[in-house]
């Protein structure tokens, strides 16, 4: 199926990025992570040469950055964060910055990088704001308090997780 999927689209970079990045993440979910990488790579390579389309490689990047905190090669997952990063700047798409920030806080925070994490969590958060996306934004102040509890900073951590379970409540949505 995949190859069939590769063939349908001819010519059209663009579409044959996204559908080696829909390959790779469905390598993913079936947990074969050395195929997963194989055709985010792939995806990579051909978004690149698909008139250099910035949020189509950032969007690889970022999934190349999610697999690699799951595996917990860090430096390499900061590497693709990083990237991201530059080129979602670059269209400035400030919903997938946060999302980005909250990802990366997530990897630093399960590193036991906590600083690094607050500082991830409180962008994501000034981001979420300043777009108003409700569901970021309440992400962000979730993990901030878990990563405040860490600390021990008690204070910190009972504020936040209090904001986020009122925007989840706000949000109807209870799988944080």
């Amino acid at each position: 199926y995949t190859q069939k999927a590769l063939e349908f689209n001819g010519n059209n970079l663009y579409n044959r990025a996204r559908n080696e990045l829909n390959i790779g993440t469905t390598f993913q979910v079936l947990g074969n992570y050395k195929k997963t990488e194989e055709y985010y790579l792939k995806a990579l390579k051909t978004a690149k040469s698909a008139n250099k389309n910035e949020r189509l490689i950032a969007l690889i990047q970022f999934e190349m950055a999610r697999l690699k905190s799951d595996l917990k090669e860090y430096k390499s997952a900061n590497y693709y964060y990083d990237l991201a990063l530059t080129h979602f700047e670059t269209v400035n798409d400030l919903l997938m910055m946060a999302e980005l920030n909250n990802s990366l806080g997530k990897t630093n925070h399960e590193r036991s990088a906590y600083n690094l994490a607050i500082k991830n969590f409180t962008k994501a958060l000034e981001l979420s704001k300043s777009i108003n996306s409700p569901s970021t934004e309440a992400h962000a102040n979730y993990h901030l308090g878990l990563t405040y509890l860490k600390t021990k900073d008690y204070k910190n951590a009972t504020s936040y997780l209090l904001r986020a379970q009122e925007a989840f409540r706000g949000l109807q949505y209870t799988n944080m």
